[in-house]
Formats: structure tokens, C-alpha cells, sequence
């Protein structure tokens, strides 16, 4: 979908990306040029890893039961787990 504004030129369209699967698309119609960031979590196609990160995430993997305990506790605390 390409949405265009009058006042707006082409030069002047900008994409963050904080989905990988949206940034692949992106890329995939030839709307990479596009981009100015992404997720911590993109790292396709591989030239998208030189962009800024804009996200991060407040969790490690150490065990999958030490994860959930840490995604259990931050839920109930109302807290985010990204940055």
C-alpha cells in the first residue's frame, strides 16, 4: 500500500520499521532506500543491519522457565517488555 500526500515529495518519505516481516517486504518491493531504522530483531535482508536500532528488548534468554518467569513478573507490574 503506498500512500501518497500532495505536499509531500517522494524525497521526503521516511520508514522506521519495528517489524521484521514489514521490513522484509519493504525491501522485497524495492522500498529499502526508505528506511532509516529498525527493531532489534531485523536482520534481513543483511544490509538492513547497518540502520539505526531503534528497539530493544528488557529480557536476556538464560531458560526458557527463567524467561517466562521474568515476562510473568514484568506483566504484572505493568511494565514493557521492549525498550
Amino acid at each position: 500500500v503506498f500512500i501518497t500526500y500532495p505536499s509531500m515529495s517522494r524525497a521526503m518519505l521516511r520508514v522506521a520499521s519495528v517489524l521484521p516481516s514489514a521490513t522484509e517486504i519493504l525491501c522485497f518491493i524495492g522500498g529499502e532506500h526508505l528506511l532509516v531504522g529498525r527493531s532489534h530483531e531485523d536482520n534481513y535482508p543483511e544490509s538492513v543491519t547497518a540502520l539505526p536500532i531503534l528497539t530493544g528488548q528488557t529480557t536476556e534468554y538464560t531458560t526458557a522457565g527463567e524467561v517466562d518467569r521474568i515476562v510473568s513478573e514484568s506483566i504484572g507490574k505493568g511494565l514493557s517488555l521492549y525498550t
